[in-house]
């Protein structure tokens, strides 16, 4: 949907990035002029400015005409920015991206997804099967899809399908007519002082649905199920247990495609997605949860999951060639470390697991010390690059080489320390045994790693 062009501007700081992207795109949809800055060009950044954005630099910043701006947007990664205090000279409103998008759902059936772990598939999932069948909703999405589909649009459409962010408590300023929690466990630290915090601000959304819309959740987490309690007239459950509304009976995957099993209350339904791991069948149930609760035709749903292209960077298969797979996944909690591992060695039962981890965050890294070394025990060797930084300072004198120690130790697993990529390269080219499966893990670049990893085999053979 896009609409005349609005005289007044939005500014977006840090527009490249996968939460401030499809922002930009809605904005644009909407008819606002729209000027964003990031301190790195890319592929993201000519996308929207092929749609219609002024790219910003910062010598371009003095000579912005305030008068023109309507507000500043940024999101909780950027805690200070140049042009805030420009803004604040002109008495122009500095606004967090999750103010906008909550005004920006005010009249429509907003689906938020919000978990621990699984959000970006499972949001993909649903505007998937939704576009599918023509329903043509508006979306947010914190990723990338496989296809080219846009992260963010804005439609006529009453249906709004958003990531809700619980990573900074912004989730809790949405009033969505479904509440979808794909998982609750212990992550952001940074942010939550304790899991008993996370619970609590998890309550809290699920309070914010709409009387007459849904709570969804994965039944099998112990948190989640008893939150839902307090919401039984709305509760709809998905899981692998007795108890739960949409259960999963069996699944098997092959060549990358999960078939599935399933009970819905009385009724026996089957399934096939393109998708691996019991992790993302857990997804996809969630997603088929909203279509059960909207009361969209299950069968024609089904059906629509088979042409499911995936999301980037989330278990994304970047290499196959002579008995060598690459996947890339964003991957940087243990406990979505575990799943993919696991989802992994289910796929491949008698191949060697490589796992590349680059954790993310120094933060996340020392609170979650313990659960981090214990995540790898599904791979059998383990290569661990330096923490991306994303701007911190560690607060612990942690070595690679100790990290590397540890998760050997913890896991039962070989890990090796690599300071540089080359190293890298070669030591995981040395370990190939001609039936194996290379994951790189993290939020941060190591992407760039991989793809190293991907010239470097190419060369050899």
């Amino acid at each position: 949907m896009r609409t005349e062009k609005s005289p007044k501007s939005l500014i977006i700081c840090g527009v490249g990035g996968s939460g401030m992207k499809p922002l930009a795109h809605l904005a644009l949809d909407q008819g606002l002029t729209v000027l964003g800055h990031d301190h790195n060009k890319s592929p993201h950044t000519d996308e929207l400015v092929r749609k219609g954005m002024t790219l910003l630099k910062e010598e371009d910043f003095p000579s912005l005409e305030w008068s023109s701006i309507k507000e500043v947007v940024h999101s909780s990664a950027i805690k200070d920015h140049p042009l805030f205090a420009l803004a604040k000279s002109h008495s122009i409103p500095i606004r967090h991206r999750s103010e906008w998008l909550r005004d920006l759902s005010l009249g429509k059936k907003l689906i938020a997804v919000a978990g621990t772990h699984g959000k970006t598939t499972t949001t993909a999932l649903i505007i998937h099967f939704m576009e599918q069948l023509g329903l043509n909703p508006s979306y947010y999405l914190g990723g990338d899809f496989a296809s080219k589909l846009p992260s963010g649009r804005l439609t006529d459409s009453p249906y709004l399908i958003m990531e809700a962010d619980e990573s900074d408590g912004s989730f809790l300023k949405f009033e969505p007519h479904i509440a979808l929690i794909t998982d609750l466990g212990l992550d952001h630290l940074d942010y939550y002082q304790n899991v008993h915090h996370i619970i609590k601000a998890f309550e809290q959304f699920m309070a914010h649905t709409d009387p007459e819309g849904f709570v969804i959740h994965y039944w099998d987490n112990p948190y989640l199920k008893d939150l839902s309690k307090n919401f039984f007239e709305q509760r709809l459950a998905y899981g692998e247990t007795i108890g739960s509304d949409m259960r999963i009976l069996q699944f098997k995957t092959v060549l990358g495609i999960t078939s599935f099993s399933v009970m819905l209350e009385k009724e026996l339904v089957k399934g096939e997605v393109p998708l691996i791991g019991r992790f993302n069948l857990l997804n996809s149930l969630a997603a088929l949860s909203v279509a059960y609760a909207l009361k969209l035709p299950l069968a024609e749903v089904m059906s629509s999951l088979k042409s499911f292209p995936g999301v980037k960077r989330r278990l994304s298969l970047s290499y196959s060639k002579k008995g060598l797979k690459i996947y890339d996944d964003y991957a940087h909690n243990p406990d979505k470390i575990t799943a993919v591992l696991a989802g992994l060695r289910d796929a491949f039962p008698s191949h060697k697991i490589h796992a590349i981890f680059q954790p993310h965050r120094y933060s996340r890294l020392e609170n979650m010390y313990n659960e981090f070394i214990k995540a790898f025990k599904h791979s059998d060797l383990v290569y661990v690059l330096p923490v991306y930084s994303a701007g911190e300072s560690p607060k612990k004198d942690l070595t690679l080489f100790q990290l590397a120690k540890d998760i050997e130790k913890n896991s039962t697993v070989l890990a090796y320390p690599c300071h540089q990529s080359d190293f890298l390269c070669q030591s995981v080219y040395e370990h190939l045994s001609g039936r194996d499966i290379v994951v790189a893990l993290g939020a941060g670049d190591v992407m760039k790693v991989s793809n190293e990893l991907k010239e470097f085999i190419k060369e050899k053979a």
